[in-house]
């Protein structure tokens, strides 16, 4: 992955649209293969999706990077693009730039400094050693193709050509940093397939049946088991960490479940959802029911909600138990054996109806884009096109969160600003 900067040869052009990862990268990747490249932006930065990464920590990838952990329509296209610039070519790369490197929990990689600057920074410095044209404020309104070159034209009516032009405008997630679609019109413009985007690695609001409960828990964290269902159909499962919103569900397992969820609500059109939460994941019923009837002997005279104080947070157990229609004053002693293993059910399995993923103001990524049955995964460029070339969450790849989309960021990037000819 890591090439020579000075291989500065003939000087054809290349324009690369968007300034986010992939596209940055691309920049890299095509100014060091020699091309003259113009990066456009159409915000007043670069970089901005980099900065909020990881919590501002940016975790820019993984060492357990396998196409199973990718999504679309064909996520096996990620192992050609992976089998070219791995993570470990990544992380050589930007060890390259200066950046150092360490790897926490689940094989997620973070730069040592723990700040997101510091990738942002190594990328920017390397951009402006390679000599490449940064426009900011330069949004594109139309590419055209006429013999071998293409006309990008901007909104202020200028006009430009180059011989290779790289699509990284990213998805439709984060709007407000610039993510608003375009890429797919300029794709579709081409003849291209656009397989249909919807915010994915979101919060999941739930129905108003379920609202006050959720107020009631709001900024209630958990870990737990997770299982999304469509009726009888089970679409995906989890174990991590669950967040009580004003609006429903969130934090990291239920995000996880949010890809199938989101696919089965906006995609597929089903409306009876499902999120069934298990508070005691690490016990089966019986377990559980023992361990509850022996706290109950052991103190006959607390209160329903009480006895679950030093097993479950007070206020979790309380709402929940109340919200269920259980007397939570009542003395455990006085309860049946049939109320508490209705109990143990349900805190075995709590549903909750969901009514929608949030939107691309919330979602961390788009789920869609470019069908990537007509790109060819040498060098991301249009099998419908050439020259035309498409990196990033434009793409028909979505990942999994920890480092994932970064990952397939840097390898299509990469591989979209370089030379590599395709026999025919």
């Amino acid at each position: 992955m890591v090439k020579s900067k000075k291989n500065m040869g003939n000087k054809s052009k290349c324009v690369v649209i968007g300034g986010g990862p992939s596209g940055i990268i691309a920049a890299i990747s095509a100014a060091r293969d020699g091309y003259g490249v113009t990066l456009l932006e159409k915000k007043s930065e670069l970089g901005k999706k980099i900065i909020v990464s990881g919590n501002g920590r940016c975790n820019l990838s993984n060492t357990e990077v396998s196409w199973e952990n990718y999504h679309g329509k064909h996520p096996k296209f990620v192992a050609s693009v992976m089998s070219r610039v791995s993570e470990k070519d990544t992380i050589q790369f930007f060890h390259s730039l200066g950046l150092e490197t360490k790897i926490e929990d689940k094989g997620r990689i973070f730069p040592i400094s723990d700040q997101s600057e510091s990738v942002l920074d190594v990328l920017l410095f390397e951009l402006e050693s390679l000599k490449v044209k940064v426009l900011y404020k330069s949004k594109v309104t139309q590419i055209k193709k006429e013999g071998s070159s293409f006309f990008i034209k901007l909104f202020n009516g200028k006009m430009m050509r180059a011989e290779k032009v790289i699509i990284a405008t990213g998805g439709k997630t984060y709007p407000s940093f610039g993510s608003t679609g375009d890429g797919y019109g300029f794709a579709k413009n081409f003849g291209h397939t656009i397989e249909e985007v919807y915010p994915v690695s979101s919060g999941v609001e739930v129905s108003p049946l379920y609202k006050p409960l959720v107020n009631k828990l709001q900024g209630v964290k958990v870990e737990a088991g997770v299982t999304a269902m469509d009726g009888e159909r089970e679409l995906s499962k989890d174990l991590g960490t669950v967040l009580f919103t004003h609006f429903g569900l969130s934090a990291w397992a239920i995000m996880r479940l949010s890809y199938e969820i989101s696919r089965a609500i906006n995609i597929e059109k089903r409306s009876n959802i499902e999120v069934l939460i298990d508070f005691f994941p690490q016990y089966d019923k019986n377990t559980l029911s023992e361990i509850i009837e022996k706290r109950w002997k052991i103190n006959p005279q607390k209160t329903l909600a009480f006895s679950f104080v030093g097993m479950m947070q007070k206020k979790l157990a309380s709402t929940l138990l109340d919200f269920a229609g259980y007397d939570i004053t009542k003395k455990v002693a006085l309860i049946s054996k049939k109320d508490r293993l209705a109990i143990v059910d349900l805190f075995k399995k709590y549903h909750f109806e969901i009514i929608s993923v949030k939107d691309w103001e919330e979602a961390q990524f788009t789920m869609g884009g470019v069908s990537v049955e007509e790109i060819n995964p040498i060098n991301m460029e249009s099998r419908i096109v050439p020259g035309l070339h498409f990196c990033g969450e434009v793409v028909d790849i979505t990942g999994d969160s920890g480092g994932y989309n970064l990952q397939w960021a840097w390898s299509s990037g990469y591989l979209a600003g370089s030379r590599t000819k395709i026999s025919k």
